[in-house]
């Protein structure tokens, strides 16, 4: 299970990487947020499907694990659902019509974003825990990783 695993859970980190990277072109400053329209749909729709469906579909052997590299596997299933779930509530709350290329939302929205890009910057950190069981750190491998870390520990 551990090789049926190593791809998906590799990849994980890139990919909260880049939607944090684009979250981040969004201008939070002042009582509401501005966002690019093409921007805010391709984050959308990162969650709309699940970012880990081989470990979500072998969930029920996770405990086979050593240590606690299972329950870990499980806590990210989890952060991954509460992101979608965040993504699902904060969609209904943004002003869809017309075609500008730039969406304004109102704090309570706005809110909801930062408290998704903090979702995301926790479960990328997560990810970066589990990722050196699945994977054998080369140089390029400990680089890219190690951006990615500072990258999630930055400031809202």
């Amino acid at each position: 299970m551990r090789s049926l695993l190593s791809v998906e859970i590799s990849l994980l980190p890139p990919k909260l990487g880049a939607v944090l990277h684009t979250m981040r072109k969004a201008n939070v400053g002042g009582p509401g947020l501005i966002a690019d329209r093409r921007d805010l749909t391709w984050v959308l729709t990162e969650f709309q499907a699940s970012l880990m469906p081989t470990a979500e579909s072998a969930q029920d052997k996770l405990h086979n694990f050593e240590g606690e590299i299972g329950k870990d596997i499980a806590d990210l299933i989890g952060q991954g659902r509460a992101i979608a779930d965040l993504c699902r509530r904060f969609h209904g709350r943004i002003p869809w019509g017309g075609d500008y290329p730039e969406i304004i939302l109102d704090q309570a929205a706005k809110d909801m974003f930062v408290a998704i890009r903090r979702a995301v910057k926790e479960m990328l950190k997560a990810s970066l825990n589990v990722t050196p069981f699945f994977v054998e750190p080369t140089n390029s491998y400990r680089q890219i990783f190690d951006e990615l870390q500072k990258f999630s520990e930055e400031n809202d």
